[in-house]
């Protein structure tokens, strides 16, 4: 079966070897573990949809960097929301814009 994803793996293999990226700086980058990378490069995992956007992004023109801070922002976002102390400041302030509409 050929893989409807290989055009887009062998971009991002193509990525890799231009930039002289390690997997894990790869992997990092994409915001996966580097096993799962290895895999997904050897065609032995799936490319997710969610992974696909990424790889895409990265290789239409979007920089390591770029990536970087977009999982970044992700992971402080999740750590946000899983904060007590966010989600009370959260809560005080949809209190306080309820009051403010009535």
């Amino acid at each position: 079966m050929i893989n409807k994803n290989s055009s887009v793996i062998a971009a991002l293999k193509a990525r890799q070897r231009k930039d002289e990226l390690t997997q894990v700086e790869l992997a990092s980058a994409l915001g996966i573990h580097q096993a799962h990378l290895s895999k997904v490069l050897a065609g032995k995992a799936p490319l997710s949809s969610k992974l696909k956007a990424k790889v895409e992004r990265l290789l239409q023109g979007g920089s390591l960097a770029d990536a970087s801070l977009e999982n970044l922002e992700v992971e402080l976002i999740q750590a946000l929301r899983s904060s007590r102390t966010f989600r009370a400041l959260i809560r005080a302030a949809m209190q306080l814009h309820r009051r403010q509409e009535q």
